[in-house]
């Protein structure tokens, strides 16, 4: 197996697990941690963290998840 496809077959797997390490919040939207920068801001800005990166969104006031850039 070549460096460059055992790179990919790690890529593909990190971006699955990193899916579904989101995948609760469909149910669980309040399972993350409130980010602290934004903790006095009434934005509800939240954060699930997998491996070390940091998946930021906010719950808008109908219920809706919107991953932030």
């Amino acid at each position: 197996m070549t460096t460059s496809l055992r790179t990919l077959l790690f890529t593909i797997r990190f971006v699955k697990a990193l899916i579904n390490a989101t995948l609760k919040l469909e149910s669980f939207p309040y399972a993350g941690r409130m980010v602290p920068e934004f903790e006095h801001a009434s934005l509800n800005i939240r954060e699930v963290i997998y491996q070390g990166y940091r998946i930021i969104y906010q719950i808008t006031p109908d219920q809706v998840l919107r991953l932030l850039q």
